[in-house]
């Protein structure tokens, strides 16, 4: 189950951007930060961290790594893929959301974050 996201924020400083990611879990809100240099391809990847960040403070500090996350189109539709190292296995964990209309990507990256986490069937509050 992905928990309700209730802020997605951006914070420019510079040629950095501070991204900070909040669910909702059990009426307590949980938070992801992540950092880094600004460049045409890595706004997402930043997002994708946080969001990571986020997730491990819902299911628990043993998830894994950031490995990369991509957009793509099939059919006219467009989506966000996230892959997530498995720590305790290895093996690639991927995660997809589609990209809604006029949606800003950051949503359905941290969608497909979660999405691939949730690969290892894991509850919040599970760790």
């Amino acid at each position: 189950m992905r928990p309700p996201l209730l802020m997605f924020e951006e914070k420019p400083e510079w040629d950095d951007l501070e991204v900070r990611v909040v669910v909702e879990v059990d009426g307590a809100e949980v938070e992801g930060r992540a950092r880094g240099r600004v460049t045409d391809d890595s706004r997402i990847g930043i997002v994708a961290k946080a969001a990571l960040e986020a997730a491990r403070a819902v299911y628990g500090g043993n998830i894994g790594d950031y490995i990369g996350t991509t957009t793509g189109e099939v059919g006219g539709r467009h989506f966000v893929v996230s892959v997530i190292g498995d720590s305790s296995t290895g093996d690639p964990l991927v995660g997809s959301a589609p990209l809604r209309h006029f949606e800003d990507p950051a949503q359905a990256v941290i969608r497909s974050v979660f999405d691939a986490v949730n690969r290892r069937g894991a509850e919040p509050g599970t760790h």
